[in-house]
């Protein structure tokens, strides 16, 4: 999904400028040898690849810590909890419920709780713990496909500035034509 249309085209603009230098700065090294211009025209746009390359990748790496931090994150250690002793009734019953929910909301899994007479029963969401759910779920789903997204473009940019590389550098072995000397220009015939 594109968010910014400007964004787009210059990229777009951009890569296809980048891929264009890095191809025939790459033909002209090949075919001529080193000259400045055609190692400017290179070296920019290998910058270029470089710097969407690597901002993707980080971007990627970014998204991957992430997602690691939240599934890794430990679960409520103790659902159903009964031995404290200096808190009412209805406070332990709420505590076990809360850490129950949070279960619920983390995993999906429906815990027991000890209720203010210290008999076990199922927690059962209401509609907003299950919204909240839903919410995280697709939140974890969205960070996955922008993670994914971010590894392909990385990949994308290394792939199409190798590409570039590679057909310079394959165009710059074909023949080269020989300019005509001034010389043989005078001997030709009609002069």
């Amino acid at each position: 999904m594109i968010a910014d249309w400007i964004d787009f085209a210059l990229i777009t603009i951009g890569g296809a400028t980048a891929f264009v230098c890095l191809f025939d700065g790459t033909r002209r090294i090949g075919a001529y040898g080193m000259n400045g211009r055609a190692g400017l025209m290179a070296g920019l746009a290998v910058a270029f690849y470089v710097v969407h390359g690597s901002f993707a990748y980080w971007k990627y790496l970014d998204l991957t810590d992430t997602l690691s931090m939240r599934q890794h994150r430990p679960a409520s250690a103790q659902t159903a909890r009964g031995s404290a002793k200096d808190l009412s009734p209805e406070r332990k019953e709420s505590e076990n419920v809360a850490r129950a929910r949070r279960v619920f909301w983390e995993s999906g899994s429906l815990e027991p709780y000890l209720d203010r007479l210290n008999e076990k029963k199922l927690f059962h969401p209401s509609q907003g713990d299950i919204r909240r759910r839903e919410f995280l779920v697709a939140n974890q789903a969205q960070l996955e496909y922008a993670a994914r997204e971010s590894f392909t473009e990385a990949l994308l940019w290394l792939v199409t500035g190798l590409l570039a590389v590679l057909f310079g550098y394959g165009f710059s072995r074909e023949k080269i034509p020989v300019p005509a000397s001034p010389a043989a220009a005078g001997d030709a015939p009609g002069s």
